[in-house]
């Protein structure tokens, strides 16, 4: 096996029982949006985007994430805030998450110029200073 190759592979039949554990969702809608070195990512209904880890190793940073990001201050960049926050199950062993869906283009896919950096940049300086884990 490849070291690239996900460890669970995360289909729309294993998204669709996963997300069973919120009742609240109508599911009108399920699209995959990408797919990394560590995650899946699918939109749901068009306004949430949930991560779904399928490598082990990425586990510890994943949980990591999920304790931090609902503590950041306001930033000048939108982030992803978990309101859907889920459990592994028989076929599952990991956590994953949903959000709102942000709207953009991914920070990797970006190449703003030294003027944006630098003010993108500034303006998180004036912000409070992040958490601690």
């Amino acid at each position: 096996m490849p070291v690239w190759s996900p460890e669970l592979v995360v289909d729309e039949a294993l998204v669709r029982r996963l997300l069973t554990q919120f009742p609240e969702l109508e599911l009108r809608s399920l699209h995959k949006l990408a797919e990394g070195w560590d995650n899946s990512v699918w939109r749901v209904d068009e306004r949430y985007a949930f991560r779904f880890p399928h490598r082990e190793i990425a586990i510890p940073g994943f949980r990591r994430e999920l304790e931090v990001l609902p503590r950041l201050p306001s930033l000048p960049l939108p982030v992803p805030r978990p309101l859907f926050v889920g459990g592994p199950d028989r076929s599952f062993p990991w956590p994953f998450f949903g959000s709102e869906l942000l709207p953009g283009t991914e920070a990797g896919e970006v190449a703003p110029d030294d003027a944006t950096r630098v003010e993108v940049g500034r303006a998180s300086c004036r912000e409070r200073v992040l958490p601690t884990v």
